[in-house]
């Protein structure tokens, strides 16, 4: 039996904010109502959720003013030139879509 493409392994440098604040990763909130992109303070939210905190799979209330839109996460790791990973499974975007 093959492993399926939701239940992917992810990179050790995408498994928690603690990491990615550590590794420099750039982590970016999609906003799929107003398709706006905004910036995740990964200072910030170590302090309130803990440094094992988790985005993976993971979705958000959008912070613009007036919108009831959800977010979902993409990190950017610019120094391995590799294009934004999107942190949540097709099956999650869809529900988010």
């Amino acid at each position: 039996m093959g492993i399926s493409k939701e239940n992917r392994i992810w990179p050790r440098w995408a498994s928690t904010v603690g990491i990615m604040r550590e590794e420099e990763i750039t982590v970016h909130a999609f906003c799929t109502n107003w398709q706006v992109t905004l910036t995740v303070d990964l200072d910030l939210l170590c302090a309130i959720q803990g440094q094992s905190f988790t985005l993976i799979d993971r979705s958000g209330r959008c912070k613009v003013v007036g919108c009831q839109g959800r977010t979902f996460f993409l990190a950017i790791r610019e120094r391995s030139g590799v294009p934004a990973m999107r942190l949540t499974s097709r099956s999650k975007l869809n529900y988010l879509l």
